[in-house]
Parts: C-alpha cells; structure tokens; sequence
C-alpha cells in the first residue's frame, strides 16, 4: 500500500475506526503502527483502538502498543470493558496498574464485569471493598458489585474444595 503515508489516506477516506486500524497493524512495527495511526484523521477514538487490540496473539505487543499511544489511565480501562477479565487484569498488571487506579474508573461497568475484573486483580478482597465504599458515588451500585464480587469469591472457594477433595481421592 506504500507504506504509512498512503494506508493512512486510504484509511481517512474510508474513515476508518480505531478497532479496524489496530487489528490491521498487529504484525507492524511499533514505530511504523503509531506513524500509520497519527496520519489518519479524523484521530482514532482510544477506546476504540484498545477494542482492536483486545484479540492480539501477544500481550507484550499490546503493552508497547498502549506506552507508546501514551493513553490515559481512563481511556485504558474504559477501552477494556468488553475484553476477557484474565486479559483485561493481565494488561493492566503488566502496564504496573493496580486495583487502587482501577476502582474509581469501573464504576459504570456492569457489576459482573467490574467485579470479574478487581477479583482477577487482587487477592485482597477487603481492599477492593475499601476502595469500592470510598470512591464510588453510588453506593447500591457498589453494594451489587460487591455482593456479586462475593458470590463468585464463595463459588471460587467451593470449587477450589471440591477440587482438592477429588485430588485426595486420587
């Protein structure tokens, strides 16, 4: 397509989404994806590019990616919202961000997800309920995250014994 300059005209004049770009340059170069991505205009939706990153095959690429595209805290967390919570939890640890930075931004997920996702995140249930009550402004949004965060803590827990219990009998 002769290279970046011409893909990002193409890409313009097809107004492309951020989703569509990023799935596109996987295999780029960082260097090379990121030229591609500032040249096409109107700018790319973060949200949507993190959406396009999400079925990546390597999550260190999607790391450099998301350093390099220097997003903002809300616009990572808010672009992973429709990603796996294992992957979501993963990319957030590796970028060095912790439940304390993810609390306040998952407040308008869906209670299943925002708690799929802190409970993937960290071992230390008391703390995301801490920071739950303290940084969420609705507060019976937070009591059903957290009731739902504590129902699947209790299933995890019974599967956990059921497994052992079987182990033992092996």
């Amino acid at each position: 397509f002769g290279g970046p300059q011409r893909m990002g005209e193409l890409l313009s004049s097809m107004k492309a989404k951020g989703e569509h770009v990023l799935k596109a340059v996987e295999r780029w170069p960082t260097d090379k994806a990121i030229e591609l991505i500032e040249l096409v205009k109107p700018p790319l939706d973060p949200m949507d590019m993190l959406n396009g990153m999400q079925d990546w095959k390597r999550l260190t690429d999607v790391v450099k990616m998301v350093k390099a595209l220097k997003l903002g805290l809300d616009e990572i967390v808010g672009g992973m919202e429709s990603w796996g919570m294992v992957a979501a939890a993963k990319l957030l640890c590796d970028l060095e961000l912790h439940v304390i930075h993810v609390v306040p931004r998952v407040e308008g997920w869906d209670a299943g997800k925002s708690a799929g996702l802190l409970s993937v995140m960290s071992a230390d249930m008391t703390e995301v309920r801490e920071l739950t009550t303290a940084h969420w402004t609705d507060q019976e949004k937070a009591n059903n995250m957290l009731a739902t965060l504590a129902t699947a803590a209790a299933s995890f827990q019974a599967q956990k014994a059921k497994q052992l219990e079987q182990e033992a009998k092996v």
